[in-house]
């Protein structure tokens, strides 16, 4: 079979192994804090690997373990953390009922697909109390409370492929590609 390994850096551009896994290894996220616990996930089978699995650490990587093996994922995406009990995260490359975003409240024992999010996601952003859920084939969304509800972004076409904040309300979505001519990147400055 074929297998995946994640490494950890120490020092010095030194990588050492961590853990092999048996799926293909897609995205990874840290909530970034100095002080433990050192609080992640990582997402498996990104890339055709049904179903996706979610991997969490409590010890910034050293050891892991799966996080509610009966949700059905489809192709993870990206995941947003806010604190050591409640995150997001992103999934479906296809239009599936799985497709969308899901939330924890428990640091990821336990994850509820958020309902209204249905679409191919490509990706989850928290910041300033806001939750992103960036969908390449529908309009992206925002929230102010968590998920509970959902607006569209507005001024934001179809096709977003990714969303960054240089600060608290600069920002930048990224997309293009429904149409081969169509290639579009859209800014904020009130987040």
């Amino acid at each position: 079979g074929v297998f995946f390994v994640l490494f950890s850096q120490v020092c010095d551009g030194q990588w050492f192994h961590l853990k092999t896994f048996n799926k293909h290894l897609g995205t990874i996220e840290f909530l970034n804090s100095e002080y433990p616990p050192k609080f992640g996930f990582i997402g498996t089978g990104y890339s055709g690997n049904y179903p996706s699995e979610v991997w969490r650490t409590t010890d910034g990587g050293i050891t892991w373990e799966l996080s509610n093996p009966n949700v059905f994922f489809n192709a993870i995406t990206g995941f947003a953390i806010k604190d050591n009990k409640t995150a997001w995260l992103s999934c479906g490359l296809s239009q599936t009922p799985e497709s969308g975003c899901y939330n924890t409240v428990d640091g990821g024992v336990s994850w509820s697909h958020i309902e209204g999010t249905k679409g191919i996601s490509v990706g989850v952003h928290y910041i300033n109390n806001r939750l992103y859920l960036i969908r390449w084939d529908i309009p992206s969304l925002v929230s102010d409370n968590e998920g509970l509800n959902w607006l569209p972004i507005t001024n934001s076409s179809v096709g977003n492929t990714g969303l960054a904040f240089s600060n608290s309300l600069q920002g930048i979505v990224a997309g293009g590609g429904l149409s081969p001519n169509l290639f579009e990147m859209h800014t904020t400055s009130d987040g």
